[in-house]
């Protein structure tokens, strides 16, 4: 089986949000994009989490 793709952390779409924000770049729709990758990230780990979680339950 393949090695799983590590998920992308979180606060990295944070920063670029900043990053925009600082530039002068940051728009509605660019923070709103920003965001949802956040809230996606946040997701795909809280779902590795379990994942591993419910492997190891069945392990035994």
């Amino acid at each position: 089986m393949a090695e799983p793709i590590e998920p992308t952390d979180p606060w990295t779409f944070i920063i670029l949000a900043k990053m925009a924000k600082e530039r002068g770049k940051l728009t509605g729709p660019l923070y709103c994009v920003y965001a949802l990758n956040y809230i996606y990230a946040k997701r795909r780990i809280e779902a590795a989490t379990a994942m591993a979680a419910r492997e190891k339950l069945f392990e035994n």
